[in-house]
């Protein structure tokens, strides 16, 4: 990709069935401009706080094409679906990609794996279709998104998971570092709520090694009213068991319900997508005694 333009590079997608092949889809006349755009964009999102170290073993969280087709798997495993096709065209012929009909399928994805309970397979997708997203929105591929930043290296994976950082510091640094995906206080809300949802299955998990409260999540199928009145279920909950270990955070989140007032705008999916994202990413909330739990 290193390489002036001086020639364009052609691209074939293609099935291989009963020794016949069949093309799916033809790129012509990629640049290596654009392949290197690709590949600088790929590090650069790599590097964000939530990607890093995703393994726990110092390995983050790659991004590779391959990934979008966790949300568009086709009817079989021979049969890829067009809309995958439809997005890999768009990244290497800079089209745009229709936001809210992207994130409905991830969410469909996501809302598959909560309701089969699969918890590791759930954070691995909720995380790769963030991954997606942003990716796309450094390529400035989604409609009505500004663009994001990147942390300085000496900062990256520092303060934000420090414990001597209050809640609304870890939460700054967060929606700073993702500015156009955390731009309404309504995002932010439904954010925090997400993470404090996780605190108390994990009590409740400690507790009676079972989550019942999981059932209130209506399936990760939110809305206003649902997540409204969930708020203060989750404080009644986590007062009943004595381990209201969280009221900074809650304090954090009522700010934001107050900011973000009544009508909000943004979609269903995005509500569900932002607070499985919150419960995905609670982690960077944990103080030492939500540390004892875990």
């Amino acid at each position: 990709y290193d390489q002036e333009n001086y020639f364009s590079v052609n691209f074939m997608f293609y099935l291989e069935k009963q020794r016949e092949l069949k093309i799916i889809l033809y790129i012509e006349d990629v640049l290596p401009s654009r392949l290197k755009t690709l590949f600088m964009k790929k590090w650069e999102v790599e590097k964000k706080t939530v990607f890093r170290n995703f393994y726990g073993d110092g390995k983050s969280l790659l991004f590779n094409l391959g990934n979008v087709r966790l949300f568009f798997p086709g009817k079989d495993e021979s049969k890829w679906s067009n809309h995958f096709f439809e997005i890999i065209n768009s990244i290497f012929t800079n089209r745009k990609v229709d936001y809210h009909f992207l994130l409905h399928h991830i969410m469909k994805i996501i809302r598959s794996d909560f309701s089969n309970n699969n918890n590791l397979q759930l954070r691995k997708s909720t995380r790769l279709g963030f991954q997606i997203l942003v990716y796309l929105k450094s390529l400035n591929l989604l409609d009505n998104f500004g663009g994001g930043i990147l942390l300085p290296e000496e900062n990256v994976n520092k303060s934000i998971f420090e414990n001597n950082s209050s809640i609304a510091e870890k939460a700054n640094i967060l929606f700073e570092e993702f500015p156009d995906f955390f731009d309404l206080p309504e995002k932010k809300a439904v954010f925090l709520e997400g993470a404090l949802a996780q605190f108390l299955l994990n009590i409740q998990y400690q507790e009676r090694e079972a989550t019942p409260f999981r059932t209130k999540l209506q399936g990760l199928k939110l809305d206003e009213k649902i997540v409204k009145r969930l708020f203060p279920e989750m404080q009644n909950k986590l007062e009943e068991y004595d381990k209201n270990y969280y009221r900074d955070l809650e304090k954090t989140i009522s700010k934001y319900m107050i900011q973000a007032g009544n009508n909000w705008n943004i979609t269903k999916d995005e509500i569900s997508f932002y607070f499985v994202l919150g419960m995905n990413l609670y982690e960077v909330f944990k103080n030492e005694k939500s540390e004892v739990i875990e």
